[in-house]
């Protein structure tokens, strides 16, 4: 049988699809059924579905599908205009006091620029933190501290040309757009 001129050799796509698992796991802040789990520390044996999980984002990401990008601010700085030193810390009711606070960071800076932000909506599978609209632009859900690995999978599979915003930290973001 004669190759395909076209096609990649089966180890360089392994290793491309690796890196990417890679880079998920030590960037995203993973919630399993059995708790919060620290970067890349005993994420296999808290979570059996995680590694399928990270492989079919990971193949999304190769093949264009998804685009996946980290944004760090400078440092010493946020990522939302110095808000996260000013904010309001009592408006949003859901969370505790970092993800409380976050919200209205996020919530404050995109306010600010004319969008209209929603608390809690529904997604294809489940909620997000944050709802973020305004016309002319792609619908933006944000994820603030710990998310569930097999809910985005399944949104980023199902919900097209919106923007995932995962925020780990202050000064860190992680941008899913499909």
């Amino acid at each position: 049988m004669e190759k395909e001129q076209n096609s990649l050799p089966w180890d360089i796509v392994e290793k491309a699809i690796n890196r990417e698992i890679k880079w998920l796991k030590e960037t995203l802040p993973i919630r399993s059924d059995t708790g919060i789990l620290s970067f890349m520390e005993g994420r296999e044996s808290k979570c059996d579905n995680c590694n399928y999980t990270y492989r079919k984002i990971a193949l999304q990401i190769i093949k264009g599908k998804i685009k996946a990008r980290e944004i760090k601010a400078l440092e010493g700085e946020d990522l939302w205009d110095g808000l996260t030193k000013t904010v309001n810390k009592s408006i949003h009711k859901h969370g505790r006091d970092w993800h409380r606070m976050m919200m209205n960071v996020i919530d404050q800076y995109f306010t600010s620029q004319g969008y209209e932000v929603n608390t809690e909506p529904y997604l294809n599978y489940g909620r997000a933190d944050l709802g973020i609209y305004k016309e002319g632009k792609r619908f933006l859900f944000v994820e603030i501290g710990t998310l569930s690995i097999y809910k985005l999978w399944v949104n980023l599979q199902t919900l097209k040309d919106v923007i995932f915003l995962i925020v780990p930290s202050e000064n860190k973001v992680i941008e899913f757009e499909t």
